[in-house]
């Protein structure tokens, strides 16, 4: 039996290596810390056994697996660094969650934050109307797809918005705007794409690849990519814009029948931040839940005069 399941987990680990070759592969990889887990514990319970060879093929791959998937790990491997006046900016990113009926726990995160900027997807007409406290504090306010049933992308920003430079990109998927601070200006992006397979994930990035290769020189991108840090899709997204993500923001999801603040130890982490050019990345985390069937992020990040 745990040969049987050794090999098996084997199997599906080196497969999700082959995302470049199928978006199916791809989507496997995303469980590729937790299959690497589970494979090293059965790999050691065959120590036990004569099935010595199995074993320790399960051990190296299972291992090969979890230091090729340590972006999902919490870590801050990156000190925080101000900027020469000392600034230091956050953005505060959310999957809202269509289901989600926590307002007040959510504006009272906002409230604590204090953050610069606000990236939001699955952000419906019902939130729209929840979050009009936010309008107050946050003036400068860049919408995409209401309309859609499970929501579109928003960006609020304390910080002004360069005039002309909103857009909105394949319906909801993606918004942008450039932001004006000090003596620069950069861009920053509100994503939502689906899982890359069976659904369109993959081809909404191919789709992007005009859009996301024109963010300018200087952006950070935040959303719910649907996909790891490891994975070929945010590979992909990241080489068409020259994009950098930021690694060991750690898991932000678990299904919602499940507590949320389980997600940093069992979830996936479909939530990514990538940065390009001047804006520098100092820290990175999980913030507690707010009803939301993903963890809240906040990213900490200077921006190079």
């Amino acid at each position: 039996m745990f040969r049987i399941l050794a090999t098996v987990l084997t199997t599906v680990i080196l497969a999700g290596f082959l995302g470049w070759m199928h978006p199916g592969l791809d989507a496997v990889s995303n469980f590729r810390l937790h299959l690497s887990v589970l494979l090293l514990g059965t790999a050691l319970c065959l120590l036990l056994t004569h099935r010595r060879r199995t074993a320790l093929s399960g051990i190296t791959v299972g291992a090969i697996g979890i230091w090729m998937s340590a972006g999902a790990l919490p870590k801050f491997t990156e000190p925080a660094r101000a900027a020469a006046d000392g600034s230091v900016y956050r953005l505060l990113h959310l999957n809202l969650w269509v289901h989600n009926q926590q307002t007040n726990d959510v504006l009272q995160l906002v409230d604590d934050v204090d953050a610069h900027i606000l990236t939001f997807v699955e952000a419906t007409r019902s939130w729209q109307k929840r979050l009009k406290p936010l309008e107050k504090r946050y003036r400068h306010v860049h919408r995409c797809n209401w309309s859609s049933t499970s929501g579109g992308v928003v960006i609020y920003s304390r910080l002004p918005m360069v005039g002309g430079s909103r857009s909105c990109h394949e319906g909801a998927i993606m918004a942008l705007a450039k932001i004006k601070v000090e003596h620069t200006s950069f861009t920053v992006g509100a994503v939502h794409l689906s899982w890359p397979w069976p659904w369109e994930g993959a081809g909404e990035v191919t789709a992007l690849k005009k859009s996301i290769a024109g963010i300018g020189e200087n952006a950070v991108i935040a959303g719910d990519f649907n996909s790891a840090s490891w994975t070929y899709l945010i590979r992909q997204f990241a080489s068409y814009g020259g994009l950098s993500p930021v690694q060991n923001i750690g898991p932000t999801w678990i299904a919602d029948s499940v507590p949320a603040k389980w997600a940093t130890l069992f979830g996936l982490q479909p939530d990514n931040i990538m940065h390009k050019g001047r804006i520098r990345a100092s820290s990175a985390h999980t913030l507690r839940p707010v009803g939301s069937d993903h963890l809240p992020i906040l990213f900490n990040y200077t921006v190079d005069g």
